[in-house]
């Protein structure tokens, strides 16, 4: 029990102290953006493979969502394409790519 405990208070006394590598971290708002798309994309995805989703609401939100998508910055735009027209990406069918 003893060593259960000051296993503890040792844990706790380094988690509690600042971390340098979190000092430094950052948060870059293109990643964020990019992050933000691709997890759209892919859950909406998820939800139309297992039947959550039809198709025509996977095309409209897909539609939306390229839609907010036009207002980013050219890089994050070109990373969204280049997933969504992946071959591993299983709705790269319903991505309104002319719009």
């Amino acid at each position: 029990m003893e060593k259960r405990i000051g296993i503890t208070l040792f844990v706790v006394s380094i988690l509690s102290m600042p971390s340098q590598v979190f000092a430094e971290f950052k948060l870059d708002s293109k990643s964020y953006d990019y992050g933000f798309y691709i997890g759209s994309l892919s859950e909406t995805c998820i939800l139309h493979q297992f039947g959550k989703l039809s198709e025509k609401d996977l095309r409209q939100t897909y539609k939306s969502i390229f839609s907010s998508l036009r207002k980013e910055d050219k890089k994050v735009k070109d990373r969204v394409f280049q997933f969504a027209n992946n071959k591993e990406f299983l709705c790269k069918d319903f991505v309104p790519f002319n719009d």
